[in-house]
């Protein structure tokens, strides 16, 4: 899907601790100032058919905003793009489950509905703590979230760039 826009999607449940890391991003998104008109950001949390709903909207770009485990030390941030082919389902049952509480499948439907924009780039933080129900997010993730915010805003600079020089060369 080649549209206009760019859609930043914090996803996390802020019940469960360092679950929630996408969410707090996003929040602390929504205060800065001087952000793209072009720009849509949405707090996922928990609601995967919800995203998916939003990206029927038509976009160009989605940078997705989570914790994601990787083994590293808690608050180690990752970024990067994904291939193509990683949203793929493997299993067409998978996509019966309509709660969607897990990115990966909340993603496999837009993509499975053909909702997904071609330019992906997702945002990741080594969580401490997932599986508790606390409040709050763990001191290292806590602390990580000022070097997210300014990744996403890095992100959004890049891709409000492309898509200006993407309108251009559509309107010539």
């Amino acid at each position: 899907m080649s549209c206009s826009g760019i859609l930043i999607a914090g996803f996390g449940n802020t019940l469960c601790a360092d679950d929630g890391f996408g969410v707090f991003v996003i929040r602390s998104l929504m205060r800065e100032a001087g952000l793209p008109e072009e720009l849509d950001i949405l707090d996922v949390g928990i609601s995967g058919v919800s995203f998916v709903q939003t990206l029927l909207k038509g976009y160009g770009a989605l940078v997705i905003v989570d914790a994601e485990k990787r083994g590293q030390a808690p608050g180690t941030l990752y970024q990067w793009s994904p291939a193509a082919d990683e949203f793929i389902p493997k299993d067409r049952e998978a996509l019966i489950d309509v709660h969607f509480a897990e990115p990966r499948r909340a993603i496999q439907l837009a993509k499975a509905i053909n909702a997904l924009p071609d330019t992906i780039h997702i945002v990741g933080c080594e969580p401490e703590n997932v599986d508790s129900y606390v409040l709050e997010l763990s001191n290292p993730v806590k602390r990580a979230i000022p070097e997210a915010v300014a990744r996403v805003k890095k992100l959004i600079t890049i891709l409000s760039t492309e898509h200006i020089s993407d309108s251009r060369t559509w309107n010539t």
